[in-house]
Parts: structure tokens; sequence; C-alpha cells
């Protein structure tokens, strides 16, 4: 069993530590003693502000803040966004509603159906 963050000066002390576990370099049989499946669950990310949408987007695809903002405000003035310069995170029940009114709306959007087990407002 090996430590996968060990590390070493050097090759001559790798070297030292492969001949006293008897390892070799290239392809090697081994033997999975176990596996552990462990169920983890994640909190749904937050929405997006003006300005951490506008990192994200530069980050993926390297558009400008200008260039994010002038589609985030087309994509608003089309209705498919609410009203980007707002720093909160969260959605107003008035949104909320609104969305889920028009979920299969924009389920039709998607090139396949969506599971969406939680569709009730969370805190």
């Amino acid at each position: 069993k090996l430590d996968p963050y060990q590390r070493f000066k050097d090759e001559k002390g790798l070297m030292i530590f492969m001949q006293a576990k008897n390892v070799q370099r290239g392809p090697q049989t081994a033997l999975i003693k176990d596996v552990q499946n462990i169920v983890k669950k994640t909190p749904s990310p937050r929405l997006f502000s003006l300005s951490s949408l506008q990192s994200a987007v530069n980050q993926r695809f390297h558009a400008s803040a200008s260039e994010t903002l002038a589609a985030v405000q087309a994509l608003y003035e089309a209705k498919w966004l609410t009203y980007p310069r707002t720093d909160s995170e969260y959605l107003t029940k008035q949104e909320f509603d609104y969305l889920a009114a028009n979920l299969d709306h924009y389920q039709e959007l998607l090139p396949e159906k969506m599971a969406l087990p939680q569709t009730t407002p969370q805190k």
C-alpha cells in the first residue's frame, strides 16, 4: 500500500524505496481488497451575481465583462433572465413562483427532459 502523496527528493531515494517495497517499474499486478461506495449530498450552487457571472464566463470562454453584460442584457430584454444588475444570489418568492409556473416551457428548450425532484422553494 503506497501513500499517493509521498514524494522523493531524488531518483536515488525513489529507487531505495522501490527496492524496500519490492516495487517494479511499469505495469504490475494488483489486488483490490475493498471498494467503498459513499453517497454524498452537495447543496445546489448559488445563483450568479453579475460580477460572478462575468468572472465565470471570462474563465470559461474568455469573454470580456462588457461582452458578458451585453449578452445578459439581451437575454433579460427577451425575458429569459431576471434583472442582471443585481448582486443578489437568491430568487424572491415572486420570481420562484414565476419560474415554477413556466417550468414546462423551459423544459421544452432542452434536448431531453430533466428530472427535477425539488420544485418547492428552500431557504
